[in-house]
């Protein structure tokens, strides 16, 4: 939340969203990890090219060489890689 104001008998929030994001890329775009963090996050191409404003082609794209980049073949082989190099980075997690 960044700001809270009341008017007109009405509570009114201003919220900024933290965007998800890959804790090693090895070397992925900042487009890719976008995409990579949302299908990580088990949401499909319609809402994450709905949440990033792009194109389902796009996430495709970028599904397709984020996974090329991190030798994977599926999108399960992916989340799994993800949450890997997340437990080598943070060992005390």
């Amino acid at each position: 939340m960044v700001e809270w104001f009341d008017t007109d008998d009405r509570r009114y929030m201003l919220a900024v969203p933290n965007a998800p994001r890959v804790q090693d890329p090895r070397g992925l775009t900042k487009r890719e990890s976008q995409v990579v963090a949302y299908a990580a996050l088990g949401d499909g191409h319609k809402l994450i090219a709905y949440r990033l404003g792009i194109s389902r082609t796009r996430v495709s794209s970028a599904l397709g060489s984020a996974m090329r980049k991190l030798k994977v073949k599926t999108q399960a082989q992916l989340v799994e890689k993800l949450h890997a190099l997340a437990a080598e980075a943070d060992p005390e997690s």
